[in-house]
């Protein structure tokens, strides 16, 4: 049950961090090392929000927003700190 519920952690982490990605850096897509960064920061990031979250209850809901907000908080620290900040013109 728990391998399940981590891989879900995983998958919603990285969907949110993506969607999130490619939504700040529309129209164009982001840059290949970029997408990478993110994607295994926002992996990282899911399971361990999800794993703390899911620890301190027995209930897997709060789980899933531990995952989510693991996965924003470092796939934004890794856009951050990387340089893969919007280049917008006025």
């Amino acid at each position: 049950m728990d391998a399940n519920l981590y891989l879900f952690y995983l998958l919603l982490g990285l969907g949110v961090s993506m969607a999130i990605l490619i939504r700040l850096t529309l129209p164009d897509p982001p840059p290949w090392g970029l997408f990478v960064a993110v994607l295994v920061a926002g992996a990282i990031g899911a399971i361990a929000g999800g794993v703390i979250a899911h620890r301190m209850s027995s209930d897997p809901m709060p789980g899933f927003i531990g995952a989510i907000a693991g996965a924003i908080f470092l796939s934004g620290l890794v856009r951050q700190f990387t340089g893969g900040g919007a280049q917008r013109t006025a």
